[in-house]
C-alpha cells in the first residue's frame, strides 16, 4: 500500500485487478500515487509535501476489465464491524451476514428466537439490534467524523435521528446456548457491550436440551461446518443428531448455515428451500426449514 502525507493528513492507496490489462496491482497503486502526489504539487503551488501522519484518505483502485473505479473509504473499518465485538471465537460469522440470515428467515420480536450454537453471540445481538430498531454501526465510529472539510453539525444531527428512531423492546425471547464456557463468556461480554444484557445465554450441549419444550420457534443457527479432514466424521454425527433433536420441536423453524453440500442427507430431510451465500470467501447454503404454518 502506497502512502503519501500533506500538513498532518495521510493519503493511503490500495489497487485490486480482475482480468485487466493492467493486472499487476503494486504497479496501479504506484501509478496512483505518483498521480496524487503530482495533483497535490499543482494544487498546493509546492514541490515538497510533509511527511507528517494524521487524519487517513484512503483511496481504493479497482480495475475490472480495464475499466476503473476510484473511491474514497468513508467509513474506515469495514461496515460489517458494528463496534460491539472486541472478541470473537475462533470462526466468528460477520455481523452483516447474521443480519442477512435473519431478514431470510421467519423470525419476528414476538417469536422466540433459539441459537443452539451461539458462538460469540452475532446471531441474537443482531437480532436485537433489528427488534429495537437500532441503526447497524451506531455504537461505532467513521473515518468520514474526522475529516475537517465534513459539517460535523450534520453528523451530529444524523445520529441524534438514528437515536430517536430506536424503539426500545422490554423483553426479547432469544435463547443462545453453546458448550464451549469461553465462547460464552465472550458472548456475553459483546451483548453487555451492544447493550442487551437481558439475552439469555445458557452453557449446554444441544444433545443434552429438551428439543420438546421448544413450541413455535425460529431456530437460527452456524454450527461447525468441519471445513478440516480430521473434522468431517464428527461434524456428519453432529448433523445427523442435530436432525434427530430437532424432530422432537413442536411447530418450530430452522434457518441453518453451513458449506457442507451434504447437509440435507445428514439431517434427515431435505430443505424446504435453501439459498447460496458466502461466509467470507467459503460458499455456504442457507438451509431453510418451515414450520407447518410458516410461510418466507
Amino acid at each position: 500500500m502506497g502512502k503519501i502525507h500533506r500538513q498532518g493528513r495521510c493519503l493511503s492507496n490500495t489497487a485490486t485487478a480482475v482480468k485487466s490489462v493492467l493486472h499487476s496491482e503494486p504497479a496501479i497503486q504506484s501509478i496512483v500515487k505518483k498521480a496524487m502526489v503530482k495533483r497535490l504539487q499543482q494544487k498546493h503551488n509546492s514541490e515538497i509535501l510533509s511527511e507528517n501522519s494524521g487524519i487517513i484518505y484512503q483511496i481504493f483502485v479497482k480495475a475490472n476489465k480495464d475499466q476503473f473505479v476510484i473511491s474514497i473509504n468513508t467509513s474506515g473499518d469495514s461496515l460489517h464491524k458494528r463496534g460491539y465485538r472486541i472478541v470473537a471465537n475462533l470462526a466468528p460469522m460477520k455481523e452483516t451476514l447474521a443480519a442477512a440470515i435473519i431478514k431470510l428467515s421467519d423470525w419476528t420480536p414476538e417469536r422466540p428466537l433459539v441459537d443452539t450454537f451461539c458462538g460469540s453471540g452475532t446471531i441474537a445481538i443482531e437480532a436485537s439490534l433489528i427488534a429495537n430498531n437500532i441503526a447497524p454501526g451506531l455504537r461505532r465510529r467513521f473515518a468520514f467524523q474526522k475529516w475537517p472539510w465534513m459539517d460535523q453539525q450534520q453528523i451530529v444531527t444524523a445520529f441524534e435521528e438514528a437515536r430517536n428512531a430506536i424503539k426500545p423492546v422490554e423483553k426479547l425471547p432469544i435463547y443462545c446456548f453453546d458448550i464451549d464456557p469461553v465462547t460464552l463468556d465472550i458472548a456475553q461480554e459483546n451483548a453487555h457491550r451492544a447493550g442487551f444484557d437481558k439475552i439469555n445465554f445458557k452453557r449446554a450441549d444441544f444433545n443434552n436440551l429438551d428439543f420438546g419444550k421448544f413450541k413455535d420457534c425460529t431456530f437460527i443457527v452456524n454450527p461447525p461446518y468441519g471445513e478440516r479432514l480430521e473434522e468431517k466424521a464428527d461434524v456428519a454425527k453432529m448433523y445427523r443428531d442435530f436432525g434427530k433433536k430437532f424432530s422432537e420441536s413442536k411447530n418450530c423453524s430452522l434457518f441453518l448455515i453451513t458449506s457442507n453440500e451434504n447437509f440435507p442427507a445428514l439431517f434427515g430431510r431435505p430443505a424446504d428451500k435453501n439459498r447460496k451465500l458466502f461466509n467470507g470467501n467459503l460458499r455456504c447454503y442457507l438451509y431453510m426449514y418451515l414450520a407447518k404454518s410458516g410461510q418466507v
